[in-house]
């Protein structure tokens, strides 16, 4: 029973299991190995091509962004809304009286091409440490000269605020509009009172 059980393998069964175990390791690198090997070559590419295009976009990124700083070191510092910076007292107002900001509004650097048809006023109404002085501006022109005009309005270094607009298309000139604008001109004395003395 002995020898039975021990028995060994002969020379000729250990040549077959060799060629077996070569001829599995062929199948593994034929079927496995050599078509994964070319996905993963084509993944390798990609792979490198997306690195180059990384370091190419980084590049392009820190290119921009010293822009931007050149761009900000080179313009000067937004210092907020004029109108604030009035009523805080860090801005002198440009017009204190009425008569000078009628003039200011009429000139024909300030109005853009927009055409005065009129500009009116009333009394100052006291309210509080501050007055008011309603104005009535009517003109006509393009909508261009009308938005450059609004934005000159808007730009002017006084505490005046536009309260309301009304614009009606010319039936007779094309492109053409009239404009009815009523505004509010705010004198407040601690401010404007610096430079009547």
């Amino acid at each position: 029973m002995d020898s039975t059980l021990k028995k060994s393998a002969t020379p000729r069964e250990l040549v077959m299991i060799i060629v077996a175990t070569i001829a599995l390791f062929m199948i593994f690198i034929r079927m496995v190995y050599k078509p994964n090997a070319q996905k993963m070559a084509d993944l390798s590419t990609q792979m490198e091509s997306v690195l180059a295009e990384q370091k190419s976009l980084s590049q392009q990124v820190e290119l921009l962004t010293q822009q931007k700083q050149k761009k900000q070191e080179s313009e000067p510092p937004v210092v907020g809304n004029s109108k604030i910076q009035i009523l805080n007292g860090a801005l002198k107002p440009d017009i204190s009286e009425t008569p000078e900001l009628i003039k200011t509004l009429s000139d024909p650097a300030f109005v853009n091409g927009l055409v005065i048809d009129s500009i009116s006023y009333k009394p100052e109404k006291p309210s509080g440490a501050h007055k008011e002085i309603p104005i009535t501006i009517r003109a006509h022109g393009t909508f261009n000269k009308l938005n450059g005009f609004l934005k000159n309005l808007d730009e002017l270094n006084v505490l005046f605020s536009v309260d309301s607009v009304t614009i009606t298309t010319d039936s007779i000139v094309q492109g053409e509009m009239s404009v009815d604008m009523s505004a509010t001109f705010y004198l407040i004395e601690g401010i404007h009172a610096e430079q009547h003395s």
